[in-house]
């Protein structure tokens, strides 16, 4: 379950901060030493995110390796539908799904015909896999501190940068800490990075994002075909 718990990892962080703004003003000013209210920008992320019914975003995984940094690439599509359903789909460099429907996740490992099955609930990590979007935004402040400052991008985009780091015991032993890159007019995440305690960097890249249009249930069925293995970690 190692690959499963670091996608959660990286679905907490990015879905954090899933809320979507439709207007093009500021959530917050700095308050002149370059950090700005984290508690007000949390409050427009999180009325955002009560009125998000679907979202769809590609994404790029890009996970450097030490103390060789080898690089591994891998890309997708993230679905979400309210309350609980989820997909996480890599097609590169090996397919594999991540379905979450209700308190029931699996994982779909076609090339080796292989389904993983865990449950997801109030009083586990695996939660996460709902990428912020089930609960609200305020209940993950229990496992990480948080500062925030404004920037801007290279191509003039104006941005969020927020630098958390674990304060639960279970993930300050993975996790060192997590950089997220918001956009300041969109409200929605643009990159995320995490340093991992063995010094790996994991960055999750966001294109494309979609909000609200019309997603299909028959998206989130699934039937385990009769030669696939089975683990079942419920």
């Amino acid at each position: 379950m190692r690959r499963v718990f670091f996608i959660a990892l990286i679905l907490l962080f990015a879905g954090f901060f899933s809320g979507y703004a439709q207007d093009n003003e500021q959530a917050v000013v700095s308050d002149g030493s370059g950090l700005l209210d984290v508690t007000a920008i949390m409050d427009k992320l999180e009325q955002k995110r009560q009125s998000i019914h679907h979202f769809q975003s590609e994404f790029e995984q890009i996970k450097v390796i030490m103390p060789f940094e080898e690089t591994e690439r891998s890309t997708g599509l993230f679905l979400f539908k309210a309350p609980d359903r989820v997909i996480w789909e890599f097609n590169q460099p090996e397919r594999t799904k991540v379905l979450v429907k209700g308190s029931r996740g699996f994982v779909i490992s076609p090339a080796v015909k292989q389904v993983q099955i865990f449950r997801i609930d109030e009083y586990n990590r695996f939660d996460f896999l709902l990428a912020g979007l089930g609960k609200p935004i305020y209940q993950f402040l229990d496992d990480f501190s948080m500062q925030c400052a404004g920037d801007t991008l290279e191509d003039g985009t104006p941005v969020y940068v927020f630098v958390m780091e674990p304060i639960n015991e279970s993930l300050s032993s993975v996790v060192s800490q997590c950089e997220i890159t918001v956009s300041a007019v969109e409200l929605v995440p643009l990159s995320t990075k995490i340093i991992e305690t063995s010094g790996d960097i994991t960055t999750l890249i966001f294109s494309g994002i979609n909000i609200n249009s019309d997603m299909d249930d028959s998206l989130f069925e699934y039937v385990i075909p009769p030669d696939y293995e089975v683990i079942d970690y419920r």
